[in-house]
């Protein structure tokens, strides 16, 4: 009987401050983000010298975050799918991303959320 052993690497709460939204309200003051994603593997399944780059997947989150899509869905899908494409041996990606204390009239809240996961 063969076993599996699965990995995970992630990043946790990467801030950004950037004037990114689908309403107007949001694109003229900077906005406070956090950001986490993780990549799933099967440890047996990455060749020798071959790793998961923990500053490589900051790297795509940022480039992403910077990019002029306001979405924040196409946001953490494009990260997902740049993060499949710079790891082919992953099993699967998930990100989530929060805008904190989004500037909507009338509404006190802490932060609106964004979480995806693409699978092989």
């Amino acid at each position: 009987m063969s076993s599996q052993t699965k990995g995970k690497i992630g990043v946790k709460n990467i801030e950004f401050y950037l004037k990114k939204g689908l309403y107007p309200s949001e694109l003229l003051v900077e906005n406070h983000f956090r950001v986490s994603a993780d990549v799933h593997y099967h440890v047996n399944e990455i060749k020798k010298d071959t790793y998961l780059n923990y500053e490589r997947l900051a790297e795509i989150i940022y480039n992403e975050m910077h990019t002029d899509i306001n979405l924040l869905e196409t946001v953490a899908e494009n990260c997902l799918k740049n993060i499949m494409l710079e790891w082919p041996f992953a099993v699967s990606s998930n990100i989530v991303i929060e805008k904190l204390h989004p500037a909507f009239p009338h509404l006190n809240m802490e932060a609106v959320v964004v979480e995806m996961e693409m699978k092989r």
